[in-house]
């Protein structure tokens, strides 16, 4: 077996909304907050489920089977990392369900749902970067052994060196003290720091409306088809037709220069 050690980790706790979808919704705030590396505990109740059994052959996914919902998932088992440059999580789910027949319990890979409520606990690890794949042998998502990084183990001394080094950290050393020297002078009342003035309320900035193209900083150029409010945009990705919706409490919006009168441009970066 392989450890990858974490020095420095982050903790959050993530919402998930009625009608958003996962795993999309979870990786847009995973990207948001710079988290490559992790793991995430959860609940929820979820509808329109498309999990992915274990085929009993292995070495190759399994079957994918529908539950039209609502479903309980009574736990979810989240594992992020990264592949092929961005963030990728396999979404793991315990669901329990009523049918004519009584109470189904079913497992396997949410390859995606959408959510009715859903909440998780979110360990980033910051100083570690882990690169997953698909396991040959099978046939799920895996860290990759070969390309994973983290702190390489600590290397054994031999027990000469160790035992030297101990007899002379025990050997006591007598340190002169410093004299105590006294202050020959007031120190100076420190001066208060200038007041920066107020930057422009952010209610006062325009932000994009259906019709207006963005730049996002992960996404590249979109196309906004709806906004609800100044709060999440709902975008058309251009460089593959996807359909994003993101929030844009944690992004800084800044108007760009448009040859188009009526479609103006933005730019979506991540807030400092």
């Amino acid at each position: 077996m392989r450890i990858i050690a974490s020095e420095r980790t982050r903790h959050f706790v993530v919402r998930g909304h009625q009608g958003e979808v996962l795993p999309d919704a979870l990786l847009e705030t995973l990207r948001v907050h710079e988290v490559r590396a992790g793991w995430a505990t959860g609940h929820g109740v979820l509808e329109d489920i498309e999990l992915r059994s274990t085929e009993s052959q292995l070495r190759e996914p399994g079957a994918v089977r529908l539950i039209s919902g609502p479903a309980r998932a009574a736990i979810l088992d989240i594992a992020i990392g990264d592949h092929e440059g961005d963030v990728s999580v396999s979404v793991r789910a315990v669901i329990s369900y009523e049918t004519p027949a009584g109470l189904v319990t079913v497992a396997g890979e949410i390859v995606r749902a959408r959510i009715i409520g859903m909440e998780a606990h979110v360990v980033c690890m910051e100083d570690t970067r882990i690169e997953r794949e698909v396991d040959r042998f099978t046939g799920v998502w895996l860290w990759s052994v070969d390309v994973a990084g983290g702190a390489e183990p600590p290397k054994t001394k031999a027990k000469s060196e160790a035992w030297g080094e101990a007899i002379a950290a025990s050997e006591v050393k007598a340190v002169p003290r410093a004299p105590i020297s006294k202050p020959m002078m007031q120190a100076a009342p420190i001066p208060p720091r200038p007041v920066a003035p107020s930057a422009p309320e952010e209610e006062d900035m325009p932000f994009p409306e259906a019709g207006d193209f963005v730049e996002h900083f992960a996404f590249g150029r979109c196309e906004v088809l709806k906004s609800d409010g100044g709060d999440r945009l709902h975008l058309k990705v251009g460089k593959d037709g996807r359909i994003r919706e993101i929030a844009l409490e944690m992004l800084k919006v800044t108007p760009l220069e448009s040859g188009d009168p009526t479609r103006r441009r933005f730019k979506l970066d991540r807030r400092m």
